[in-house]
């Protein structure tokens, strides 16, 4: 191990110190890392900002988009755009929605809300209230950054959760949000094709999927410390590549995801991305053409299957649309995706495909307890009692 390498490696630790705080060197090196970021930020020339206006708003796009005054599938939406090259894509330019009127019935069924990098419970509190309010049982999930991103403890772990879920028996809905998406795909690959295809009935993709590239754990770091993406992630991607080596994400590796991403999700499952434009750790192209193929793939299955909605925020910060337009996302939520499940929907004709043999609400919550008790290590916790 030569020098450069050790000199990689310790700095790449610095820079992960705010995820990595069960690791000696993390919590060491994380006050000095923010010093020294802030230092070599002050060496930057400083940017020249003025005070934006109401003029400023995006003219050349607005001739891009065409109003939705009408309906998305007979739900109005009033100041939200859809791109006339994909129907599917909406693009949010204000916060104006008709609000949530729509009735759910979520008794009976389960929310699995996967937190991203570095997520607490108070942070995974306004994503529980979207499906709490509407009757379903929580089942929140917080991993560390190496538990998210090393495939030698996402593996373990997916069969374990795949398992306990199954024996749970309940209809599903999933939630990953940012870097827990890995864990959420290898869960689904751990199911029972046929269980899966009759118990998964939506998932939520918040800013989400990523790359698993440098650039990526670079743009997260800018996230991080509310660093410039456009100045530092060329900078801080190539002390990323020890971590990677370290994780194990090698090109097989990433071969094999982009295969396992396109086939775990069944075509009767129904699907919302939900993204900012200039995220800086997603590249919006890869989410958007991740997003077409899901949707390629229900058009070809024919009836019966799931419908594909991409949300497009002008201006979000990354994994917090629900905090920058609250009831924006709230309501496309409900509209485009929950209420699209005939197992949510109280108008709809009851679901036959769920299970008979629903495990009930006392035993259901003692299979979550022993989830979190036999996944030590793994912090899958259960919220609702």
């Amino acid at each position: 191990i030569n020098a450069e390498y050790m000199g990689n490696f310790l700095a790449s630790q610095m820079l992960l110190s705010v995820a990595w705080k069960n690791f000696p060197v993390g919590r060491a090196c994380s006050q000095r890392s923010h010093t020294i970021t802030s230092w070599l930020g002050s060496l930057l020339p400083p940017k020249h900002t003025r005070r934006r206006s109401a003029s400023d708003d995006d003219s050349t796009g607005e001739r891009n988009y065409s109003t939705i005054t009408s309906a998305l599938d007979s739900n109005h939406i009033a100041g939200h755009y859809v791109s006339a090259e994909n129907p599917e894509r909406v693009h949010v330019r204000r916060s104006d929605p008709t609000g949530d009127h729509i009735c759910l019935r979520g008794e009976g069924c389960l929310a699995v809300v996967l937190g991203g990098f570095g997520f607490k419970p108070r942070q995974m509190e306004k994503h529980l209230d979207l499906y709490a309010r509407h009757g379903f049982e929580t089942m929140p999930i917080f991993r560390s950054v190496p538990e998210m991103s090393m495939p030698r403890y996402l593996l373990p772990y997916a069969k374990e959760m795949a398992k306990v879920l199954q024996e749970i028996n309940k209809p599903i809905a999933f939630h990953t949000i940012s870097g827990s998406v890995w864990t959420l795909f290898y869960i689904l690959d751990e199911m029972d094709p046929e269980w899966k295809r009759q118990n998964v009935k939506s998932i939520a993709f918040d800013s989400t999927p990523p790359r698993s590239d440098i650039y990526t754990f670079a743009g997260w770091m800018c996230y991080a410390f509310k660093l410039n993406p456009k100045v530092w992630k060329p900078l801080l991607g190539p002390l990323f590549i020890p971590y990677r080596w370290l994780a194990g994400i090698t090109p097989k590796n990433e071969a094999e995801m982009d295969v396992l991403m396109k086939r775990v999700i069944p075509e009767s499952t129904h699907v919302l991305f939900m993204h900012g434009r200039n995220d800086p750790v997603l590249d919006t192209s890869y989410v958007t053409n991740y997003a077409d193929h899901l949707r390629a793939r229900q058009l070809a299955a024919g009836p019966g299957a799931g419908t594909c909605v991409e949300l497009l925020f002008h201006k979000s910060r990354h994994s917090m649309g629900i905090v920058d337009h609250p009831e924006i996302y709230k309501t496309i939520f409900v509209q485009q995706l929950l209420s699209k499940v005939p197992r949510f929907h109280p108008d709809s004709a009851s679901d036959t495909a769920t299970t008979a043999t629903a495990t009930t609400p006392h035993a259901a919550r003692h299979t979550t307890r022993h989830a979190s008790e036999h996944s030590a290590g793994h912090r899958a916790l259960a919220a609702s009692e």
